[in-house]
């Protein structure tokens, strides 16, 4: 007790320092002001400085506060003051004093605020756990810049009925007691301010969701349980990751660059629930990563009792880069019925999310029907079940998957081309059940198939059918005349390899989905040719090059399709300049053009047709 006495008084003559710290709290909040309360057990007084992003320099805006307590509304810059925006985030560090002196700046607390006049702009981040026992745990967060006030909630298992365990706090952290040991809770951290919260069904959107899982468990992470891994940010220097598992409060993430036999290093080991990498080997610093580098990136769960064994192990690549997504290798249907459709698509190193859009079009007229609507945006769930489809024959789908990252989406709704798309229909029968079928779905049970690439050994193909899930690809044999199985796909891109070169072959495409499979005779034939190596141009002539329409604005022209060909242009004869004119490309065997409505409508021409093919 009496050396406890000494140290006390001998604190008294010292000046705050490095572990003294101000506690700051953002208490309220206005259009054009903040207001922080603050305290520190060794300081008598206080200073409040604001860091100006555009010269990096900390500048005094109050000095020698008594009170524990101070609202801000102003900046000053070059003795100007500049008053606070509404919605612009500034950044202030509060400095603690006493009659020997004042903390060295660097030791303050820094905290953000943003004066605003609505509700919190987000809901809270980096949710993590602390302190794990069978039968507490601690949740911590990071505060927000237009949040005063945090209100605590807990689900149990799956019930997802929530109950309020502290309604309003400004720290933030809350310490979880009396918990069941080994049962499934959900915390959920809702944010406020004295313009309210949000809540209902806003606290499921994903601007708002702030949860995290937790078990209360005296033992390492349970190993059959991976941590959930995702890209938060990519840059062309640096990778940013967050993670989670419902029993660990620390991580241990290492890595290295990925199709290497490299030695996997550590990362680090962070008691955070995030990561940004920036070097491949941090223990020496360097080197430093650099645009579009692919790393495989391996997380361990862990807590105060250990890390979970390597069959917890969860992998995840990301790349660093400073362009937008370069697009997820297949996105296909998996399942139908008839008022439903299940998506699956692939993952993409260099994605953040995947916004997924539907919109309706109509079975007589092929035009939209409706605009898109988004369905969902997911990061690591990779499958989509949209119910509730209309099962009328008038109707079909257009769904649209959009990777995106940090620099903006891979493209925009609107853009023509490489969209990642499919049209659908929702049935409850198989490819073959359409084809004797009398109504207009017929049609739509046909499989498009396109030659998009050919080579001396190769050909690559598009295929695309409105209610299946799979193809079955079979070649036919010259030599045993029969057709043999060659793959089975999801599609949408099948590559055909190790073919003769220079050579025409016969495939079939065999539409598949949940209720069945087309027979051979119904399915899609098409003849394709292998090229010489180097490649040459198609070596025969279109036939039959048919006017099939004709209206006051538009012509259809049709034509026999060539194996050696993967798209063909169409030009006309201007009579009047007597030149060719190219109306466009396509890739299918058939056309329409709107060429007369280049010319006067009074004037009548006769157009002769020309068909390049490539």
């Amino acid at each position: 007790n009496f050396q406890f006495s000494i140290f006390l008084i001998l604190n008294k003559s010292l000046r705050p320092g490095v572990f003294d710290q101000p506690t700051v709290y953002l208490t309220d909040l206005s259009q054009n002001s903040v207001t922080f309360s603050y305290s520190s057990p060794v300081a008598t007084r206080f200073k409040i400085q604001a860091f100006f992003p555009s010269d990096g320099i900390w500048r005094d805006v109050q000095t020698n506060i008594y009170s524990l307590t101070t609202t801000i509304s102003y900046v000053i810059k070059n003795r100007v003051l500049i008053t606070l925006q509404t919605g612009v985030t500034y950044k202030f560090r509060i400095i603690g004093g006493n009659n020997y002196g004042w903390q060295a700046d660097l030791y303050g607390t820094v905290i953000e605020g943003t004066p605003t006049n609505k509700l919190p702009s987000s809901g809270v981040k980096n949710l993590y756990l602390s302190q794990i026992t069978d039968s507490s745990l601690s949740i911590g967060w990071d505060p927000l810049p237009d949040a005063t006030t945090f209100r605590v909630e807990v689900s149990v298992g799956s019930s997802n009925t929530w109950s309020t365990l502290v309604q309003s706090t400004q720290v933030t952290t809350y310490n979880a007691t009396n918990l069941i040991s080994g049962t499934f809770y959900t915390f959920r951290v809702v944010a406020g301010n004295k313009f309210g919260s949000p809540q209902g069904s806003l606290l499921e959107t994903s601007q708002y969701n702030s949860e995290i899982d937790a078990i209360p468990t005296s033992s390492v992470p349970t190993s059959s349980i991976p941590s959930r891994v995702l890209r938060t940010s990519l840059t062309s220097n640096s990778i940013s990751l967050s993670f989670s598992h419902p029993e660990a409060s620390r991580f241990r993430v290492s890595g290295r660059l990925y199709g290497t036999n490299n030695d996997i290093v550590v990362f680090g080991i962070v008691q955070t629930t995030y990561i940004n990498i920036t070097t491949l080997f941090p223990s020496r610093g360097v080197p430093l990563l650099s645009e579009g580098n692919l790393l495989e990136i391996f997380v361990l769960a862990g807590n105060d009792y250990g890390f979970q064994d390597s069959t917890g192990e969860s992998k995840i690549l990301a790349q660093s880069t400073s362009e937008t997504p370069s697009g997820t290798s297949y996105f296909v249907p998996i399942a139908f019925s008839n008022t439903s459709i299940t998506l699956e698509w692939s993952d993409s190193p260099n994605a953040i999310s995947f916004q997924l859009y539907v919109r309706t079009f109509s079975s007589q007229t092929f035009q939209n029907t409706t605009n898109y609507q988004l369905l969902t945006e997911y990061s690591d769930i990779f499958e989509f079940t949209i119910t509730g489809l209309n099962p009328d024959l008038l109707y079909f789908y257009q769904f649209i998957i959009i990777p995106i990252n940090n620099n903006g989406p891979q493209y925009q709704l609107d853009d023509s081309n490489d969209k990642l798309e499919l049209f659908l229909e929702p049935t409850n029968n198989s490819p073959n059940d359409f084809m004797y079928s009398s109504n207009s779905h017929a049609r739509f049970s046909y499989t498009y198939v396109k030659r998009i690439l050919l080579n001396s050994t190769s050909i690559k193909f598009s295929v695309q059918n409105m209610v299946a899930t799979q193809f079955t690809v079979m070649k036919f044999e010259n030599s045993l005349k029969i057709w043999q199985n060659i793959t089975t796909t999801t599609g949408p891109i099948i590559e055909i390899t190790n073919l003769l070169e220079n050579t025409f072959y016969y495939f079939r495409f065999i539409a598949t989905n949940n209720f069945g499979s087309q027979s051979l005779d119904n399915s899609r034939q098409i003849i394709a040719s292998t090229t010489i190596k180097g490649g040459n141009v198609p070596i025969n002539r279109v036939s039959s090059l048919m006017l099939l329409s004709v209206d006051s604005d538009s012509v259809t022209l049709i034509w026999d399709d060539l194996p050696d060909a993967t798209y063909y242009s169409a030009y006309y004869y201007n009579t009047i300049t007597k030149s060719y004119v190219q109306i466009g490309s396509t890739i299918s065997n058939n056309f329409i053009s709107d060429s007369y409505s280049h010319l006067n409508d009074s004037s009548i021409q006769v157009f002769s047709f020309h068909l390049i093919f490539l």
